[in-house]
């Protein structure tokens, strides 16, 4: 394919991303090793939605402190905002239930549930409702990663490792 340099092609894209209300959804097959100059419209949309402004990380850690149950949950969030991913803080799955998911990761295929297990909410006798609750949730496609505080405490960077790659094999 050429490359979209020209001023038409520029305002196509412009009227295309910029008529959204509320998000943009960019579905995607080519991959900026694909696209061989960095001029060309296409390149430069991919590589502004794969590169997030600050803007866009600030406003992430805005609602994140304001949505989230406990500092465990924000700085977990605030890690996996700054590696870029879009984050969606006390989730709630399913209107008509009391679920909701600590922590959403949206990706471009897919998404994923993270959990903060904080020592003190959950202890043993939290654990089976935790545990029906994920079940029926997995039953209607959510895939679930979970952090305990004391893990990621003693060791954050070791305890997020197993969370990149979990987000690198959905990813694909």
């Amino acid at each position: 394919f050429n490359a979209l340099v020209t001023e038409n092609a520029r305002q196509r894209f412009n009227v295309a991303t910029s008529r959204a209300r509320d998000q943009v959804f960019l579905f995607h097959s080519v991959t900026l090793r694909d696209i061989s100059n960095p001029e060309c419209v296409r390149y430069k949309l991919l590589s502004y939605y794969q590169n997030p402004p600050l803007k866009r990380i600030e406003a992430g850690l805005e609602v994140l402190k304001a949505k989230a149950d406990s500092p465990f949950e924000i700085d977990v969030g605030s890690i996996i905002i700054h590696r870029g991913y879009r984050l969606v803080p006390q989730f709630e799955p399913l209107k008509d239930r009391q679920y909701r998911i600590d922590l959403v990761i949206q990706g471009q295929k897919d998404r994923l549930a993270v959990e903060c297990d904080g020592d003190r909410w959950h202890g043993m006798e939290n654990w089976e409702g935790d545990q029906r609750r994920e079940t029926q949730l997995r039953r209607a496609g959510w895939t679930f990663w979970r952090v305990s505080s004391s893990t990621f405490y003693r060791d954050r960077e070791a305890a997020l490792a197993p969370l990149w790659q979990r987000l690198d094999d959905l990813q694909g």
